[in-house]
């Protein structure tokens, strides 16, 4: 979303508002990203570990 910046201008009041606005999506958007970075991780070493025991199963009976 586009800001307005005559808008802005008209009313000096809410700058403050948005730009505590901005900045509070901001910070979601980069936790955002470090929660899904962490998921895929975790996701990654589980899946890891049940090819290896699945493995280890598979040639555990020869």
């Amino acid at each position: 979303m586009m800001i307005n910046k005559r808008l802005i201008a008209t009313v000096a009041e809410s700058q403050k508002y948005i730009a505590g606005n901005v900045a509070s999506q901001w910070v979601s958007l980069c936790s955002n990203v470090v929660i899904m970075g962490s998921i895929a991780a975790f996701v990654g070493k589980r899946s890891r570990f049940y090819y290896e025991f699945a493995r280890w199963l598979r040639y555990s009976d020869r």
